[in-house]
């Protein structure tokens, strides 16, 4: 392949990918807005709790706990956790403990009582 139609070839490719990372982000969003129900659908045990698709009054709550370091912001570790050590927590209700749960499951996390 002579340097003309190799350049010509790494440029048609990297168009090719541009256009196929836009198309499967308009299809994973397209998705997630015809299935909210599964919004935590991608979520793990060291998946960030940050990084979840919470609502701010969850997040905010989480962030106000007196975890001592951003580690610990792990879903794995909401299992520590009572629901009652949630609800005495300022900004989070019967709600967010719903959201909380929704969370965990689909991670695989069971919450205490």
């Amino acid at each position: 392949m002579n340097k003309i139609s190799e350049h010509k070839f790494k440029s048609a490719l990297s168009i090719i990918r541009k256009y196929k990372e836009q198309y499967l982000l308009e299809k994973e969003k397209e998705f997630k807005e015809t299935h909210p129900e599964i919004k935590f659908l991608d979520v793990t045990l060291d998946t960030d709790i940050r990084d979840c698709d919470i609502s701010i009054r969850l997040l905010n709550g989480l962030m106000s706990m007196d975890w001592p370091r951003a580690k610990y912001f792990k879903i794995k570790n909401l299992a520590t956790m009572s629901k009652s050590d949630f609800l005495r927590r300022r900004n989070i209700g019967i709600e967010s403990i719903k959201e909380l749960e929704e969370l965990c499951f689909y991670a695989g996390v069971e919450m205490m009582p």
